[in-house]
């Protein structure tokens, strides 16, 4: 049994004593902590995930809990390298024969990555700096932030645990309605919120590994 998870579902059972007992069955109250997990991951980019893609053709469909992208990393070579993203813009005048660097033609061909779609159907699209799409298989490390995995009682929340409590009353609040817990999240998220900024701050000052291993 997931002990963080168990926490916050007896804890929000304890909260929702007074109210109608339907609203205390635990897969009740998972739905409505996963829900509020889904909100924070969207809002603060807290959950990270990377994948290995094999790039051998221009479009690659995105992973289904793909929020946003970190970075793209190309581990084919010796030297790991960072992929550039680029817009349709870019995209057009790359298709023309007309970006590349400092505005001359690379004596290597580059690649270039560019987002396509919404919601469902979303993909991440390759293009080689002539123009062309990828012939010949790259892997790629693809780094996101992501949706977290359904609560329930086995399985634990994703988002660091200075949000637990913003989950128990962002939970209890969709379940209820109730102002006074509406109130508790807002206050709760934005502490959290102010801890998560310091920590990211606290972490880009650590020394940088260049291999990204």
């Amino acid at each position: 049994m997931a002990t963080r998870s168990k926490r916050l579902r007896v804890n929000a059972q304890r909260l929702l004593r007074p109210y109608d007992e339907e609203l205390s069955v635990p897969e009740t109250i998972f739905e409505a902590l996963s829900r509020v997990q889904d909100r924070i991951a969207e809002e603060t980019h807290c959950v990270e995930r990377v994948v290995e893609l094999d790039v051998d053709e221009e479009v690659i469909r995105l992973p289904d809990d793909f929020i946003s992208i970190q970075k793209v990393i190309s581990t084919s070579t010796d030297q790991t390298s960072e992929i550039v993203g680029i817009d349709f813009t870019q995209v057009d005048r790359l298709k023309r024969g007309v970006l590349s660097r400092s505005g001359e033609v690379p004596a290597q061909l580059l690649m270039y990555y560019y987002l396509w779609g919404q919601e469902d159907n979303r993909e991440i699209r390759f293009l080689l700096s002539d123009g062309s799409a990828p012939s010949s298989t790259i892997t790629v490390n693809l780094y996101y932030w992501a949706l977290p995995e359904d609560m329930t009682e086995d399985i634990e929340p994703e988002v660091p645990r200075r949000w637990e409590t913003t989950l128990l009353y962002g939970a209890v609040s969709d379940l209820t309605q109730e102002p006074k817990f509406l109130s508790l999240y807002d206050n709760y998220f934005l502490s959290a919120l102010r801890k998560e900024v310091s920590a990211r701050s606290v972490a880009s000052q650590v020394p940088y590994n260049d291999s990204y291993d």
